[in-house]
């Protein structure tokens, strides 16, 4: 009951409290013996009468909400957990779990996460005993969000190869460069098991959302590992929780900003606006990366950066990233050379409204990715 009062809250705390707001201003100015008062009060509730309106119709115009079921989903096990050192990471180290999506009443996937040891498996590929291993690195699109566990992009690699290399998916929802990098200094370089392979090749998949999540604008990753350009190297700063305000950390302001990102208005004009991000979190990315290649170097393993398809190239930095990239002799991947009608055929190779990658996508840019790392 609590819950479900906490989510009706959410989703129209927004309009409820602007429809308060303007009560009161109307009848304040109603009752107001004083001319301007009367007049400031009509105007202000003019002004948020035409914001409800705008929220209103944008919710008309928005698609059919998502909605998901299901124990992934449900079961509080399976749910996200706080790790001092990556932010966040999944509860159950181990399990198997069905996770439904649907867009209204239509059903847009219904699959299995299978996990072992915190990690998504990878059925072409898990003999811990190969000599070589390859270790994937991202967010959802790696770890493969709304694709059973034989069709994301590590599975198909591990196909390609014939399952002589160990496939390792360290992916993981909403996880960004940061982690990445923080994967790398305190996970795999610490473990014997992945140092002592005879050939270690890391694959680290960049979509443009993650400029966002290494700044810490990443409402799902509060205590993630906050790097900062320092003289022209990385530098850690702690967690982003560190740097927040009094403010910021309370349990109210948390409210607030749950019921601001659930209305239509932050949804359409807010989300995805690359005004939000400007160059500072661009070479933040860019020196978390170079970073990553340097470490690989330093360790001797080989690293590469794949390029999302359709995202990276429709963002203002497409160019950029790539010039980065050749400037360091960071060995990379652009999933658009791999899928040249992505942009005309987008619903074949993304989940509509989801925007997850379908198997086909991950298909396609792992024979592209076997070309460049075994070329």
């Amino acid at each position: 009951m609590i819950h479900h009062c906490k989510e009706f809250i959410i989703a129209f705390g927004f309009e409820f409290f602007l429809l308060i707001i303007i009560i009161g201003l109307l009848a304040g100015a109603l009752k107001s013996k004083t001319q301007w008062l009367k007049k400031t009060g009509i105007y202000v509730s003019s002004v948020l009468i035409a914001i409800l309106l705008y929220e209103v119709i944008l919710g008309f115009m928005s698609p059919t909400p998502l909605k998901t079921t299901g124990p992934y989903f449900e079961q509080k096990e399976f749910h996200s957990t706080l790790d001092t050192i990556h932010g966040y990471s999944l509860a159950n180290k181990t399990f198997s779990a069905k996770a439904n999506k649907f867009l209204g009443d239509s059903l847009l996937y219904s699959i299995l996460y299978d996990v072992k040891d915190g990690v998504r498996i990878t059925p072409s590929s898990s003999d811990t005993t190969a000599e070589n291993i390859i270790v994937f690195l991202g967010g959802s699109f790696t770890y493969g969000e709304g694709v059973e566990n034989n069709e994301t992009l590590p599975h198909y690699l591990g196909e390609i190869t014939d399952s002589t290399w160990m496939i390792l998916n360290k992916g993981f929802s909403g996880y960004g460069t940061h982690q990445a990098l923080s994967i790398l200094e305190h996970d795999l370089l610490t473990d014997t098991s992945f140092t002592s392979k005879k050939q270690k090749k890391i694959v680290y998949s960049f979509i443009p959302d993650h400029y966002k999540r290494a700044a810490g604008f990443a409402f799902w990753d509060k205590n993630g590992p906050l790097y900062e350009l320092e003289n022209g190297s990385i530098v850690k700063k702690g967690a982003f929780s560190r740097h927040k305000n009094t403010i910021e950390k309370s349990y109210v302001f948390h409210i607030i900003s749950k019921i601001w990102r659930a209305t239509s208005i932050y949804k359409v004009n807010f989300y995805n606006n690359h005004r939000v991000i400007d160059d500072v979190h661009h070479q933040r990315v860019y020196g978390i990366i170079k970073k990553m290649n340097q470490l690989s170097k330093d360790n001797n393993i080989q690293f590469y950066v794949l390029i999302d398809a359709y995202y990276a190239k429709q963002h203002p930095t497409y160019e950029s990233i790539q010039k980065v990239l050749q400037e360091n002799q960071v060995p990379f991947l652009l999933g658009a050379q791999c899928i040249p009608d992505i942009e005309n055929k987008k619903n074949q190779y993304y989940i509509p409204y989801d925007q997850h990658p379908r198997p086909i996508y991950h298909e396609e840019i792992a024979r592209c990715l076997y070309s460049l790392i075994f070329q």
